[in-house]
């Protein structure tokens, strides 16, 4: 959420900051404004039916002990999620 915020003000503070050495629109503030919805798309992930979403965070610590369970969740955009199956096979052997 931390970041989510920062990146928020930052692209604002860059287009504002654009726009009064410009007066108008530019090619500095469409990229600036590419960048904040690079680092939203980033924060979120979705988490499918019969999927567990296990968190790896290499600044802290590895795989951490907090899963995601169903639907859209917010996450950190230096963290990775891998998607795990959580749907019941059956398997028969004949001996």
């Amino acid at each position: 959420m931390f970041l989510i915020i920062m990146s928020l003000i930052l692209v604002v503070v860059t287009a504002v900051a654009i726009y009064v050495i410009n007066e108008g629109v530019t090619f500095k503030m469409l990229f600036s404004l590419g960048w904040l919805l690079l680092i939203l798309f980033g924060c979120f992930t979705n988490i499918g039916a019969n999927t567990v979403g296990i968190v790896y965070d290499p600044f802290n610590g590895g795989i951490q002990s907090k899963t995601l369970t169903e639907g859209y969740k917010g996450k950190n955009p230096l963290t990775k999620i891998y998607k795990i199956s959580t749907k019941v096979t059956e398997l028969n052997f004949d001996v």
